[in-house]
């Protein structure tokens, strides 16, 4: 037998396939049809690697099966050639990008070719042909006209000397991986893909397709679909709000007296003047009277409901410098409506400056309910198309956005900061929010220099690093506080970098008593630690001190076991429940006077036992805490302080493990909830506060940035949003 030689055997065979089309795919109704695709690769100057073969030999062996079992197989093949890859390739070599990418296509495809690949090179495209990537432009102009392609500002790893975005994974130190040097994370406009919208189906129909459970765990834990609440830290106001009404309206109507009163709640500052000649209204009439009888400056928010949004429209084009925002409500700013004629269609100037009005406000949201009778669903497209910002999607709760309480315009008029939470049980709990750094609020808030500069910082580290679950904590308070919505607490707010703009919202409620990410910041800073969820399991945890009459043996006799020892020689035990009365006497029989001891298991009980000898035994509950206290400082010879006992519990190590390891139980410092088992109280919060049902939530990829670079996530904010209608909790604007 004559030795194999590859350089002979194979070009001779490889010739007489491509001679004879033996791979090329036809019509044949007779047979069942197979579609075997890869992914198209890059036709770098470097041609092939060995990461190639072992992918394209998988697809190959796949489409060969399929043949021998005598399908029709349709195996193609293609070049992703588009971007800046080819356009760094070029400028580094001196090479013109539509040469540079001709040569290197020759060259990956005369490689495919000699490992025998049976693809049908009939089929082959090129993402840099016209005749190709017209379909992908049709196909863009489809998701953009549908709402689902937008462009918006973001935060992107960018490498000054590649000029080109990054991945995460791309950047390592710090640098990037391909030209070795610094990179910075700069604001770019990015094209988005809504893929949020479909993320229900994206997630149940992996039930439908004939994947390995590792592959389809995967795509779940990717797009990581979370059952939660969303809840609305409302910040406190900083400027003031000019609110204009509609057609044949007043300041007295609709949603406007209820409005005032909220917005003047959370410290704004609010004018709705009563507009001139509303049954027959002129715009550039009434946005006069507004300009001379308003303040308008960098904190103001404009909004305009109905006609008042052609009105607001003609201020903001008139205004000589810009303002923060403007909320368009039921707006329109082109003639026709849906049920009838208005005597203003054909009086009203509708040609504006656009462009002015763009220059002249920071922020534009338009809100849209689905719900409206009267203005058609286009022209909050139009408006958008000539103004950018953001659609709001909602149902209103009265027709046309004109009930006496309308939730969702108040909430795009006020400051608010919005968390997910997988755990609204615990709201109680939460003593401060933390802020990835590049949350958009902290443009709007007051921070000092100590605050920017370390936002500037965190904004170099990649996202991999700042995941690392093992390296200490950093954080910086911005000196805002918000309101707690369930129990009306001021919390601090503070930003840090282990909190990821892409994932939730961006934002996190901080339980540290139930959270160890959140108990590790908490102590290294000092904060409030109060459990919520007493955690119900078939032991108790306590320590022993004043031990020196209590021997191991006693500790066994009620079925004690001491699970370790502190520095000072404290025992950290755990015992049976139902040993509980058995090692109280124990306690008051042996421990030492001028100690006291507490234990967690039902309830967090405290002994005392004073120096004559007497015991005191207290239940732990917001009306001992105090009391409990005092006691713990007098016995330690320590002057009183107004620490709450259960930021102590809390923040102590032993107990604080004891409460993170267990995530159920039932509710202590929740008010009326006290009591009742979390998993009911997450239902029940959310019910009298929302009146809504749960809501999914999409913490990980929200859409997909179109840079070949990598993927992104926009934010919490959608283009075109669909206003979650689940959880919901009105909180300080309720």
């Amino acid at each position: 037998m004559k030795r194999y030689n590859p350089k002979v055997i194979e070009p001779k065979w490889q010739a007489v396939w491509e001679k004879s089309k033996i791979y090329q795919a036809t019509e044949d109704k007779t047979k069942p049809k197979r579609y075997v695709l890869e992914y198209f690769p890059y036709p770098s100057g470097a041609a092939m690697h060995v990461g190639h073969v072992r992918n394209y030999t998988i697809g190959d062996a796949i489409a060969r099966y399929n043949r021998m079992q005598g399908n029709n197989v349709l195996y193609p093949m293609g070049w992703d050639a588009f971007g800046l890859p080819a356009e760094n390739y070029a400028i580094k070599t001196g090479i013109s990008p539509q040469e540079a990418v001709a040569r290197n296509v020759e060259n990956f495809k005369q490689q495919l070719m000699q490992m025998g690949f049976s693809y049908d090179w009939s089929r082959e495209i090129n993402s840099t042909d016209p005749s190709y990537y017209k379909w992908t432009q049709w196909f863009f102009l489809l998701l953009y006209k549908k709402g689902l392609a937008y462009q918006e500002e973001s935060l992107q790893w960018w490498c000054p000397f590649d000029k080109t975005v990054l991945a995460n994974e791309q950047v390592e130190d710090g640098r990037c991986w391909r030209c070795g040097n610094l990179v910075e994370k700069k604001a770019l406009k990015q094209w988005f893909f809504r893929i949020t919208d479909y993320a229900d189906r994206l997630a149940d129909d992996l039930d439908n397709i004939n994947w390995s459970e590792a592959i389809k765990a995967m795509q779940r834990n990717w797009i990581g679909r979370s059952q939660g609440a969303e809840i609305n830290f409302v910040v406190p106001t900083i400027g003031n709000y000019v609110l204009l009404h509609g057609f044949t309206g007043s300041s007295k109507n609709n949603f406007f007296p209820w409005a005032i009163k909220q917005l003047e709640d959370v410290g704004g500052t609010v004018y709705v003047p009563d507009l001139p000649n509303t049954k027959k209204p002129d715009a550039k009439e009434q946005a006069e009277f507004v300009v001379k009888s308003a303040k308008f400056d960098k904190n103001t928010v404009l909004l305009g409901h109905s006609y008042g949004s052609v009105s607001a429209l003609r201020v903001v084009e008139s205004l000589k410098g810009p303002i923060k925002k403007l909320v368009l409500a039921g707006s329109f700013a082109e003639p026709g409506f849906l049920d009838r004629e208005r005597n203003f269609e054909a009086t009203t100037d509708w040609n504006f400056d656009f462009e002015k009005i763009k220059k002249n406000v920071e922020e534009v949201v338009i809100l849209r309910a689905d719900n409206d009778s009267a203005v058609p669903r286009e022209r909050a497209d139009f408006l958008r198309e000539k103004l950018g910002g953001t659609i709001v999607d909602f149902t209103a709760e009265g027709n046309h956005i004109t009930a006496k309480h309308e939730p969702i315009v108040l909430e795009n008029l006020i400051d608010a900061i919005s968390v997910f939470t997988t755990r609204p049980d615990t709201i109680y709990g939460a003593t401060f929010l933390v802020l990835a750094p590049e949350h958009k609020i902290l443009n709007k808030l007051s921070i000092s220099k100590e605050v920017k500069d370390y936002i500037e910082q965190a904004e170099r580290k990649s996202e991999i690093d700042r995941m690392e679950t093992e390296r200490e904590k950093t954080g910086v308070f911005t000196g805002v506080y918000v309101t707690n919505p369930a129990n009306k607490e001021k919390i601090p707010i503070w930003v840090a970098d282990y909190v990821l703009p892409g994932y939730g919202t961006g934002a996190i409620m901080a339980v540290p008593a139930h959270d160890e990410r959140d108990w590790e910041f908490a102590k290294k800073f000092k904060l409030p630690i109060v459990p919520v969820i007493l955690p119900q399991v078939d032991f108790c945890v306590t320590y022993i001190m004043g031990e020196k009459n209590i021997t191991k043996s006693d500790i066994k006799d009620v079925g004690g076991t001491i699970v370790d020892v502190t520095d000072s020689g404290f025992l950290k035990v755990e015992f049976p429940k139902e040993r509980a009365k058995d090692f109280e006497k124990l306690i008051i029989q042996k421990m030492e006077p001028g100690f006291w001891n507490e234990y967690i298991g039902d309830e967090v009980v405290f002994i005392f036992k004073h120096k004559d000898g007497n015991t005191q035994r207290f239940v732990l509950k917001i009306k001992t805490d105090k009391e409990i206290g005092r006691l713990g400082h007098k016995f330690n010879n320590q002057e009183y302080t107004d620490e709450s006992v259960w930021e102590w519990i809390g923040a102590n190590a032993f107990y604080g493990a004891f409460f993170l390891a267990n995530k159920e139980g039932l509710l202590i410092n929740s008010d009326k909830y006290d009591g009742l088992p979390s998993a009911e109280a997450r239902e029940k919060i959310v019910a009298d506060l929302a009146k809504q049902k749960a809501n999914p939530n999409y913490p990980l990829p929200k859409m997909w940035c179109s840079a070949r670079a990598g993927r992104s996530t926009a934010g919490s904010t959608a283009r075109t949003q669909k206003v979650r209608t689940g959880w919901r909790w009105p909180g300080a604007i309720s």
